[in-house]
């Protein structure tokens, strides 16, 4: 299935989303065959081939003008060159999603919304945070507040950054059971981050994405 979101959000960002349905054949046409041939010679899982193979294909059907721009930090975070903007990326075995914005740092994370992020929430999950956590979809939330984190880290692009007592996502504004809104903070140097955030699931998988905001005194 390609393309499955190609969507303005944000005054001024994209989000797009591919759905992984395709083999690396059926994939082929939608890549350039320098980068088709040179992935496929990677020794690389095919799970993992299958997803750089989407990736590639969904940047240049909903980014076609900045595919070929990425370049990545030290640390894997892609970036794009000065005064193109913020970019993130994210994937897992059912979806690859991208997320690019002008002007404001972004970061994007999509995982299944099963009951494994709640066995490890103790790892991760603040005290405040377990206190709106649904009884009835406890798994879903703990994966809201696992995913929203991952894309705080992304968005912020340092090392050792401690998920459980470093950040920290505020009760979400529900829209259904299963997408809506909402703040995050990241505390860093002495310094208070805001972010929006903005989740929905997407066939058995919840889609996060955030957008930093402006510094509050």
């Amino acid at each position: 299935m390609p393309l499955f979101t190609n969507a303005e959000v944000d005054g001024g960002g994209r989000l797009a989303v591919w759905r992984i349905d395709e083999t690396s054949e059926e994939l082929k046409k939608f890549i350039p065959d320098e980068i088709f041939n040179s992935l496929m010679q990677r020794p690389l899982h095919p799970r993992r081939r299958i997803q750089k193979l989407a990736l590639e294909a969904l940047l240049r059907e909903a980014q076609g003008e900045i595919a070929d721009l990425i370049h990545y930090s030290n640390l894997g975070k892609p970036l794009l060159p000065t005064g193109k903007g913020f970019i993130s990326i994210a994937h897992n075995p059912q979806h690859v999603a991208i997320i690019v914005h002008p002007r404001l740092a972004c970061g994007i994370d999509v995982e299944r919304s099963d009951r494994r992020a709640l066995k490890v929430s103790e790892r991760f999950m603040h005290p405040e945070e377990n206190e709106w956590v649904r009884d009835s979809h406890r798994a879903f939330d703990a994966t809201l507040v696992w995913a929203v984190k991952e894309c705080l880290f992304k968005q912020l692009g340092e090392e050792n950054v401690p998920f459980r007592e470093g950040l920290r996502v505020k009760k979400p504004q529900f829209m259904g059971s299963r997408s809506g809104t909402g703040s995050a903070l990241a505390f860093r140097n002495e310094r208070t981050h805001y972010t929006e955030y903005r989740f929905t699931e997407l066939g058995g998988d919840l889609l996060a994405y955030t957008f930093s905001q402006p510094e509050r005194s």
